[in-house]
């Protein structure tokens, strides 16, 4: 598996990892958002500071924050992640959960765009037509309310320039993340602490079943961020915001089977114009990949047929020759 594929494989798994993921974080929905936010984040550093140690990159991790290029680019993501995992955090804890897939049908947008921006990433005109029907898809909810889907689009946009920092400042996936989530587990320490009181951190009423989840919330953070970190280091950013469809389209349907919430006409609607516009934007791909299947095919059977001549050729030569009293 060369480079590209590996990248698009590490990206497709860490999205269908986050859509199912609202199904763990309803079992933390009794436990305060914030709680689980710096518990989150306390655990995910301490895994990814024990992967980092076992691989002999801890110091190396430690040493970039001295960079004041790599200090300023850790601040920004940090600050990015945090809001991006509270948000979250808590509309699953009140159920907001199309909010929260609304607000990862926009990120893509949000992604293509800054990369047009940032990175000088061309749009064919088919592609600009999908996105045309892609805003017409995400916008439609909120016209049909009359009400701006506020948590949406922080969550979005959060997402959004957390994913063109990354990009933009390039650098390790694992002593990135380890960076970041250190900073934010030191910074909510801190402030919540002073602010709120230590039981913020950890509820002394807290079951041991609950802590325990809270520990694995660590896991099921840092290894997504993991995949798709390494995997925007060679699929271009188009294609990364289009896939990101995957999270929202599995949360969907995680709300419905598991949760029990049924679509309303309008997300029905909406979710038809998205579908349509991720047609448009990957006809042509999926154009590539059906001449190349045809392709490989036609030559699969033209190569069966030579086998098959060759056989015919050579059996001949090889089978038995009839004699007058065959055996019965």
């Amino acid at each position: 598996m060369n480079s590209v594929k590996r990248g698009y494989a590490l990206v497709i798994a860490a999205y269908i990892s986050w859509g199912v993921l609202p199904i763990f974080w309803s079992l933390l929905s009794n436990i305060d958002p914030m709680t689980v936010l710096y518990q989150r984040t306390v655990w995910s550093a301490l895994l990814l500071g024990m992967a980092l140690f076992y691989r002999g990159e801890l110091k190396d991790a430690f040493q970039s924050m001295l960079s004041w290029k790599q200090f300023r680019a850790t601040c920004l993501s940090t600050l990015c992640l945090g809001v991006n995992w509270f948000s979250y955090v808590w509309a699953m804890k009140h159920r907001e959960l199309f909010a929260a897939s609304l607000a990862y049908y926009i990120c893509p947008l949000l992604t293509m765009a800054g990369a047009a921006f940032v990175f000088k990433e061309r749009l064919s005109g088919r592609k600009w037509g999908a996105i045309v029907l892609l805003l017409c898809g995400v916008s439609l909810p909120a016209v049909a309310s009359g009400e701006v889907p506020l948590l949406a689009l922080i969550i979005a946009a959060s997402w959004s320039v957390y994913t063109l920092t990354r990009r933009y400042y390039d650098r390790p996936a694992l002593a990135a993340i380890f960076c970041e989530t250190l900073t934010l587990g030191v910074v909510l320490s801190v402030l919540l602490a002073a602010l709120r009181g230590t039981d913020t951190l950890l509820p002394p009423q807290i079951a041991a079943t609950q802590l325990g989840l809270c520990a694995l919330s660590g896991f099921v953070t840092a290894v997504p961020i993991l995949l798709l970190m390494e995997g925007i280091r060679v699929v271009p950013l188009q294609a990364v915001g289009m896939l990101q469809y995957i999270v929202p389209t599995l949360s969907l349907i995680c709300s419905v089977l598991y949760f029990g919430i049924d679509p309303s006409s309008t997300q029905l609607a909406s979710l038809a114009l998205i579908w349509c516009g991720l047609l448009v934007f990957f006809s042509a791909d999926l154009a590539l990949a059906g001449k190349s299947i045809r392709r490989r095919a036609v030559r699969l059977m033209g190569l069966g047929s030579r086998q098959q001549v060759l056989a015919g050729r050579i059996a001949p030569l090889t089978s038995p020759k009839p004699t007058l009293n065959p055996a019965p």
